[in-house]
């Protein structure tokens, strides 16, 4: 019997996805729940699991393919023949050959230039891929020098080609763009992950009225707590204390406050949220994702770190899901983990606020009539003006300051 895999609902607003890699080919077995394929969207890339266990029977969808919530991408027959193959790579997995791959290969097969295997040998790179006109120029005979003297160029002009030609040769072989008669350049298609997270971010430039106010926090005291308090956390709740989830707890306490900036706009109508769904932006293995920590303002720091480190382990292995992404009231991005000192971060609608963290620094500050240096974090909190009056925004940043520099007062609020 035969069975259907066609893509599922994947979240409010989501109605289409792009095929990523294929985990699976055909004649594959499957066990239920296995990952199949790699599905992106806007709000994440994750995995497809088999709906029972089979054999993959038929792929109809290939990676780099854009399908529709409900379309039919392969076929399972749920009967397991004995001449099923264990798991290999698709053939679509194999023809995605990296693209410097595929030029090397082209370029192993070209008169004058050396396979993989030539230079696995222990030759030289240079000497290896330099053009046959270039090591007859190293000769100084044949028709290649004849041609050079003909032609007239000095000997220094010479010296000064090869080595260009060799770095020509070289960045070719690399799969990177490269020509002797302009800079070159490289076209990417771009991804529908990207393409529809630059409709949105478009769609919020021209609907909301969006501006940032920015304050600075003194970590000194965070940074002290944390140094005393993170062995004795490990051992009590056998989790890493990070400052994320201080910064969770001081937002959520800030909105508990402010809930002007916990809503959204419908239609005329401000909606301010009686709940506190914060999304942070954690990086996972390159890949920015923003879980969503719900009722984050009934929570501990303890608790807010569990559900953080869970987060990570599964955004880690690609089993973060759709639920886990969505419906959140707040944004918190963290651009200071790539070392950001200051940015205006975006508001993700329809929410009508996000508050980025930026990199701690030390810096010169005044303290009454002394100067003296202190770690810093630089905040920015972009707002929705047809929302959020400034003052109410400057009230709100400056109530997360004052949270984040008494990590204390954190700690007994929650």
């Amino acid at each position: 019997m035969s069975l259907d895999i066609a893509i599922p609902e994947l979240g409010e607003s989501i109605t289409e996805a792009q095929i990523g890699q294929w985990r699976k080919a055909v004649g594959d077995r499957v066990e239920r729940d296995e990952p199949l394929v790699e599905l992106e969207t806007d709000k994440a890339t994750m995995d497809l699991p088999a709906p029972s266990a089979g054999t993959i029977e038929e792929i109809l969808k290939q990676s780099g393919d854009v399908v529709g919530i409900g379309e039919v991408i392969a076929r399972l027959s749920e009967k397991v023949t004995s001449d099923a193959k264990p798991p290999s790579r698709t053939k679509a997995a194999r023809n995605e050959q990296p693209q410097s791959e595929k030029v090397r290969s082209q370029e192993a097969a070209k008169p004058g230039t050396s396979s993989r295997a030539d230079r696995a040998g222990g030759a030289s790179d240079e000497k290896q891929v330099q053009p046959d006109s270039a090591r007859r120029e190293d000769r100084g005979d044949g028709e290649g020098s004849r041609t050079e003297k003909a032609a007239g160029p000095s000997a220094s002009s010479s010296a000064v080609s090869r080595p260009i030609d060799a770095a020509l040769a070289r960045l070719k072989g690399a799969g990177l763009p490269a020509s002797e008669g302009d800079r070159g350049e490289t076209i990417v298609p771009m991804s529908t992950i990207r393409a529809q997270i630059a409709e949105q971010l478009a769609d919020a430039r021209r609907t909301a009225a969006v501006t940032t106010t920015f304050d600075e926090a003194d970590l000194s005291a965070l940074i002290g707590l944390h140094g005393r308090q993170h062995e004795r956390f490990e051992k009590e709740f056998g989790l890493r204390l990070s400052y994320t989830s201080f910064f969770v707890r001081a937002v959520a306490e800030s909105l508990r406050v402010y809930p002007q900036l916990n809503a959204e706009l419908r239609g005329t109508d401000i909606v301010r949220k009686h709940y506190c769904a914060i999304a942070v932006s954690l990086d996972a293995d390159g890949a920015a994702v923003a879980p969503v920590i719900r009722d984050a303002d009934e929570l501990s720091v303890a608790r807010i770190e569990e559900i953080l480190s869970d987060f990570l382990e599964r955004a880690a292995t690609r089993r973060l899901s759709i639920d886990d992404l969505r419906d959140a009231t707040f944004t918190i991005s963290n651009p200071g983990a790539f070392g950001s000192m200051l940015s205006t971060p975006g508001v993700n609608l329809p929410q009508c606020a996000c508050l980025a963290l930026h990199a701690i620094r030390k810096r010169p500050v005044a303290r009454g009539d002394e100067v003296v240096v202190r770690p810093m974090m630089y905040l920015a909190l972009s707002f929705d003006q047809r929302i959020v009056d400034l003052s109410d925004a400057a009230e709100f940043l400056r109530r997360v300051k004052m949270l984040i520099e008494s990590p204390i007062r954190a700690l007994l609020e929650s």
